[in-house]
């Protein structure tokens, strides 16, 4: 994915003036609010070069916009600034192939909105199944949906889930789970406060109560209910000094 950012040469003269009005072009399906949590700007503050920098990267991360630029409008002593924005496909169709060790080929059709109900929310949906060596050995649907806010508060999350439905060649056994895993993070500045939970049930599947290593028997679940359930919690402390968000 190619952004292109449009910079006029600001002049430092600029930085004694301060802003009297901002405005937004090109915002067609986005939010305003989408936009305006992100700028460093405020009406009545002095322009700054350097906080514009950072409002480019910014809206880059969002990964929703191919190109933003800033006019300026000097008015006597106040400024005008003028953010233009183009924006980016609101949903995406497309294939989703991927290979493992044990299920093979897999591949399906996908469906990404990267910019849902103009909140740029990323939501994305797949479906696949085995191609090879043996089709239609094993399904996988998947969901995805991640944004960098909840409404005005710097809270980032990511929620992914995952059903199964495949014979499990490792231990032997028709597997049939979901998989749901949430990270959260509260932002001060390039530090985050991170908690994230997983979740883990599996069915069980009664013609296969058992599987052999070597010489010896285990029992495939460990417990006498319809499923297994494992749950996980954690939390931490991240520090996160990337100038760009979408680079790893």
């Amino acid at each position: 994915m190619l952004f292109i950012f449009q910079t006029p040469i600001h002049s430092k003269k600029y930085s004694k003036n301060k802003i009297d009005n901002i405005t937004f072009q090109g915002l067609d399906y986005t939010s305003k609010k989408v936009v305006q949590r992100e700028l460093l700007h405020k009406t009545g503050m002095p322009y700054n070069a350097g906080n514009w920098k950072k409002e480019q990267q910014l809206f880059e991360s969002l990964g929703i916009f191919s190109q933003t630029s800033l006019n300026i409008k000097e008015n006597n002593d106040t400024l005008d600034l003028e953010y233009s924005f183009e924006e980016l496909p609101p949903y995406i169709p497309f294939p989703s192939i991927k290979i493992t060790d044990q299920n093979g080929l897999m591949a399906g059709p996908a469906f990404a909105f990267m910019n849902l109900l103009g909140e740029a929310i990323q939501l994305e949906f797949f479906y696949r199944v085995t191609i090879a060596p043996e089709f239609y050995r094993a399904q996988e649907y998947l969901a995805y949906v991640a944004s960098r806010w909840i409404n005005h508060l710097p809270i980032e999350y990511e929620i992914f889930t995952i059903y199964n439905d495949l014979y499990n060649p490792l231990k032997l056994y028709n597997e049939r789970s979901i998989n749901i895993t949430i990270d959260t993070a509260y932002r001060f500045n390039i530090f985050k406060l991170v908690v994230c939970g997983e979740l883990f049930r599996v069915l069980h599947d009664y013609k296969n109560e058992t599987f052999t290593i070597g010489n010896e028997e285990s029992k495939t679940f460990l417990s006498d209910g319809p499923s297994e359930i494992v749950p996980k919690i954690g939390a931490g402390i991240v520090i996160d000094s990337r100038d760009l968000l979408i680079n790893t």
